[in-house]
């Protein structure tokens, strides 16, 4: 039932245990947005990773659903009206309920087992599709639906920038810390270390993770991290929700310039680009720019496996170009391309709904049943998994949410707000791009999706009655008889 790795201490099992009460004691004391925000980011950055409940019939409940399950259950139990007012699967959130039925038609098509030499791959269970699709609701749908439902202003996705932000000056401290000691947070808090630790060897040095999954995860949380304190600082707005904090207008005015420099230490040059890329689009141009930017990258997330089904996308001049400026990312990055050359090639076998779970959407040596490949970047391993009916269902999330704000923004009146939106639109564009690349790391980028269409809606909805009640009064006064002069009357 409770699962935990070995050499888990004490905190580790008092950290995943007690989460769900720590859970409800902050939604006790916040208001519904703020505690919800407390409650995802504080699983975010610090859960202890592998460990948490192994329930029948349930999927794996750990530092990646946790702190959603925890948020729903909150909402659920104490503010069920916002719950009920969001009318869940009318949202985005949609897809993420789609792709759960999609598992339906992935489960009827894999009922043969596989054979490779002498390896045996199992056959997709008919009971086991029940399990697949409650995680892929709790992937998929739970943490969009929250971000939707509970974030319905302007002044909520501030307070989502100002958490994101400081979660990053938060982990800029332990950045410095794992660069001089190595990665070993994690280890002295819960007692174990991270499997994938002795990858994160980067330029004599380690690449700095935390308490979260690998060095990749902290990178692109930071480059989230610098579209917000960009974007406050665009729509002058405080980094520090409290402005009588010492010290609170300088960190508001440097906050971003400092994240950029954690991120670059960070040794990711992808997540370096993309944060780089966003802090100069938020800091020089309108917002109309940023979404216009944001919606060509949602159009990437499209275009990028079709152009590679064709091999439209020139590899080997890339690998090429990358390797005069540094040989082991080339290295890293042709093995990338090999692993989706391989894996589509395998996909299109059944492309619809894909070859399911137990290993079944990797290539596999036909004679020895070696593993030939390593499934990375998220799209792929959609596609091969899951068909085009499960990659549509998840990128289509991201997609939407971009589309729908660029295509909405000029009615936000509120310049501050359209500020705001534009650079919650850029951090979830740069995360959904990072998936082409990498694997997805949390839930995080999905519900800040639900975050950028919830407050779009709120705005937009609330302007709509303010401008109603501004006419109906205007109307009310234009009615009313003239005013009957004092005096006699000659």
């Amino acid at each position: 039932m409770i699962r935990f790795p070995a050499g888990a201490n004490l905190i580790a099992y008092v950290a995943v245990l007690g989460f769900v009460p720590f859970a409800f004691a902050v939604f006790s004391q916040f208001r519904t947005h703020v505690a919800a925000l407390i409650v995802i980011l504080a699983g975010e950055l610090f859960l202890p990773m592998r460990a948490g409940f192994d329930l029948p019939f349930l999927p794996f409940i750990g530092r990646e659903t946790l702190p959603y399950i925890a948020a729903g259950l909150c909402l659920a139990t104490r503010r069920p009206s916002i719950l009920r007012r969001a009318r869940l699967g009318t949202g985005i959130e949609a897809f993420g309920l789609l792709s759960a039925v999609g598992l339906l038609g992935t489960t009827v098509t894999n009922l043969d087992p596989v054979q490779f030499g002498s390896r045996l791959l199992q056959p997709m269970d008919v009971l086991e599709a029940v399990t697949g699709s409650m995680t892929l609701i709790l992937t998929y749908a739970l943490p969009v639906f929250i971000g939707r439902a509970v974030f319905r202003s302007g002044a909520a996705l501030r307070d989502a920038l100002v958490a994101v932000a400081l979660g990053g000056l938060v982990y800029i401290p332990v950045i410095l810390i794992e660069l001089k000691i190595s990665p070993q947070l994690h280890y002295l808090t819960y007692g174990y270390q991270s499997p994938l630790w002795a990858i994160d060897v980067r330029y004599g040095g380690f690449r700095p993770f935390g308490w979260m999954t690998e060095g990749l995860a902290l990178a692109i949380y930071m480059v989230g991290a610098i579209g917000g304190a960009a974007g406050l600082r665009k729509a002058r707005m405080s980094a520090v929700p409290f402005r009588s904090i010492p010290g609170a207008n300088l960190i508001s005015r440097y906050a971003a310039p400092l994240l950029v420099v954690a991120l670059v230490l960070c040794k990711s040059i992808a997540s370096a680009i993309f944060g780089v890329t966003e802090w100069v689009l938020i800091t020089l141009f309108r917002p109309r720019m940023q979404t216009r930017v944001a919606l060509a990258l949602a159009a990437v997330l499209l275009v990028y496996p079709v152009l590679r089904s064709v091999n439209a996308i020139p590899t080997t001049e890339i690998i090429s170009w990358l390797g005069e400026i540094d040989a082991d990312r080339a290295q890293s990055l042709n093995a990338r391309f090999e692993n989706e050359d391989g894996m589509l090639a395998h996909a299109r076998d059944r492309l619809v709904f894909g070859w399911g779970g137990y290993g079944r959407n990797w290539v596999i040596d036909k004679e020895t049943g070696d593993n030939l490949t390593i499934p990375d970047g998220q799209w792929v391993i959609a596609i091969s998994a899951y068909g085009l009916v499960g990659f549509l269902c998840v990128f289509l999330i991201y997609v939407v949410s971009i589309s729908s704000t660029w295509y909405r923004l000029d009615r936000i009146r509120d310049p501050q707000i359209r500020t705001l939106v534009a650079a919650c639109a850029l951090i979830v564009a740069f995360r959904a791009i990072d998936l082409i690349p990498n694997g997805l790391f949390s839930f995080y980028s999905l519900f800040m999706a639900g975050v950028l269409q919830g407050s779009v809606n709120g705005t937009l909805a609330s302007e709509r009655v303010a401008r109603a009640i501004k006419l109906r009064a205007s109307a009310v006064g234009s009615s009313e008889p003239d005013p009957v002069p004092a005096g006699p009357q000659h």
